[in-house]
C-alpha cells in the first residue's frame, strides 16, 4: 500500500479527483452545480470532504465531469464485483468480511449484489479489511 493511501482517507482522494476534473474543464462549482441539478453548497461539500459521497451522487459527478459515454457502468456494480473478487481472493465469507469492516452482512450482500448505494466511507472500511487501496475498488 503507497504512502498516500495509508496518510488520506478514501473521501479525501475521490473528492479531490473529482475537483481537479472540474477544474481542469474550467467548470466553476456553481456551474456543476446546475448542471448535476444540486445546491451550489453541495457541490462545495463534496470538493471538500464534509459529504459521505454515495453511489449515486459519485455517478452523477462523473457523468457530468469526466465521461460523455452514455454506457459507462455505473460504480454500484463496479464496485460491487471488484470488492468480490478481493474478498475470495483473501478467502473471506461475506459474513467475516461485514464482521471485521463493522457493517451487516446484509449490507455486505446488498453491496455485492450492485443493489447498495453504498457510502465512499462503507467502501473504505471493507478496503481496509481487504488490505487494498480504496480508491483501486473506484477505479475505472
Amino acid at each position: 500500500m503507497s504512502n498516500f493511501a495509508t496518510t488520506t482517507s478514501l473521501r479525501t482522494t475521490v473528492t479531490c479527483a473529482l475537483r481537479a476534473a472540474r477544474q481542469a474543464q474550467g467548470v466553476s462549482a456553481s456551474q456543476l452545480s446546475l448542471r448535476v441539478g444540486r445546491h451550489r453548497t453541495w457541490v462545495g461539500q463534496v470538493e471538500r470532504g464534509t459529504h459521505n459521497l454515495t453511489f449515486s451522487a459519485l455517478d452523477l459527478l462523473v457523468r457530468e465531469l469526466v465521461f460523455t459515454v452514455p454506457a459507462l457502468e455505473p460504480y454500484r456494480t463496479l464496485v460491487a464485483k471488484r470488492i468480490k473478487q478481493e474478498r475470495l481472493k483473501c478467502g473471506l465469507s461475506q459474513e467475516a468480511l461485514s464482521q471485521a469492516a463493522g457493517l451487516s452482512v446484509n449490507f455486505v450482500h446488498t453491496l455485492e449484489s450492485g443493489r447498495a448505494n453504498s457510502s465512499v466511507d462503507q467502501v473504505e472500511a471493507i478496503a481496509k479489511v481487504l488490505q487494498v487501496e480504496g480508491i483501486a475498488l473506484y477505479a475505472i
